[in-house]
């Protein structure tokens, strides 16, 4: 995945049920992308965490209290995901090749983790076999 195509916090979100502010004036996806910008970071206040897990966790997604416990791997160690006609490994959403030492969480699927974490806060089942997520926590 190109980092010039990453916008800033690692991916896109669409907006439709997610844009409208709470009462408290939060925007949930300004507030999902701003949390795993800042992941690395500072840690965020208890309080905020909690908001922002219950928000995801309301409209059916994959909490990110819930989404930093998820396993990762890289690439090389998961030959099962390698397409037999040319031995590569794609990503789900993008459908970009990954590279040998990419880092995924170890789902049922490959995919880029830039482009599942928007996922998350949609849903919390796998978006190729509609698995549940939670079962690789």
């Amino acid at each position: 995945m190109e980092e010039a195509d990453v916008p800033e916090g690692g991916y896109e979100v669409e907006e439709s049920k997610f844009d409208e502010e709470d009462i408290a004036g939060i925007n949930w996806v300004e507030e999902y992308r701003a949390f795993w910008s800042s992941i690395q970071g500072e840690p965020w206040p208890d309080h905020r965490v909690e908001r922002l897990h219950s928000a995801i966790e309301q409209r059916g997604g994959l909490p990110p209290l819930r989404a930093l416990e998820l396993q990762t791997c890289v690439v090389r160690e998961h030959q099962e995901w390698k397409d037999e006609a040319d031995g590569a490994v794609t990503c789900g959403i993008c459908l970009e090749k990954m590279k040998e030492n990419d880092t995924v969480y170890l789902f049922c699927h490959p995919f880029h983790i830039d482009c599942i974490r928007p996922w998350f806060m949609r849903s919390h089942e796998c978006p190729l076999c509609r698995g549940n997520l939670f079962n690789f926590l």
